[in-house]
């Protein structure tokens, strides 16, 4: 069992420090969608989609979802809301926070020694990592 503190995320992200695939270099995924998202994968709606070189933590690709649904917050628990149309074809964070979550992600590999995957929320401008574990 594992309790974690509740966090009513601005925006979600689930990290792998080391994508598996056929690519050319190295890189981390990061999936990130607005507000909360369980388990680092948003069961409502789409989550913006990044390929981030290892080394330099280059963005390499980035694809923007069709997001118009999130989860929130409520007295008797998470509720699929519209996502507010300002939002719609923003990402959901800016890409030096995607830098950040793949920083982190590389610095739980070296003290785990493998790659890891995790899920982290921001809010407030303040990062948060719910879980982090061995990939594969």
């Amino acid at each position: 069992m594992v309790v974690e503190e509740f966090i009513a995320a601005d925006a979600s992200a689930h990290v792998l420090s080391r994508a598996r695939g056929r690519f050319e270099e190295a890189v981390a995924l990061v999936r990130a969608a607005h507000g909360v998202a369980v388990g680092g994968v948003d069961p409502v709606g789409a989550a913006d989609t990044y390929l981030v070189r290892r080394t330099d933590l280059n963005i390499l690709v980035e694809w923007f979802a069709d997001k118009y649904r999130q989860l929130v917050p409520t007295p008797a628990g998470l509720a699929e809301r519209p996502l507010p149309e300002a939002l719609r074809a923003r990402p959901c964070l800016p890409e030096r926070r995607i830098r950040d979550m793949v920083r982190i992600g590389l610095v739980a590999e070296a003290v785990m020694g493998r790659p890891v995957r995790m899920e982290l929320a921001w809010k407030d401008g303040v990062v948060y990592v719910l879980w982090c574990e061995a990939a594969g």
